[in-house]
């Protein structure tokens, strides 16, 4: 599975593929995700985002939000 390089790559589809092989899982399908950015302005070196994530209806829901750092 490919890591994405920036936020664009941080998408519904790529959480749902995550997710469905996460311990604990699997989770998922992943329906909406909304991204965040947070720390800017702080010396962080890259770009960290606060991603809140809404699951379908017929599938397992995971974590309501994670960070993830690009």
């Amino acid at each position: 599975m490919q890591i994405p390089s920036d936020a664009s790559g941080l998408t519904a589809g790529w959480l749902s593929d995550v997710l469905a092989v996460a311990p604990g899982g699997p989770f998922g399908p992943v329906a909406e995700v909304e991204r965040q950015r947070i720390g800017e302005g702080v010396g962080v070196m890259s770009e960290i985002y606060r991603l809140a994530i809404r699951y379908a209806p017929e599938g397992r829901p995971g974590p309501a939000t994670l960070v993830a750092k690009v």
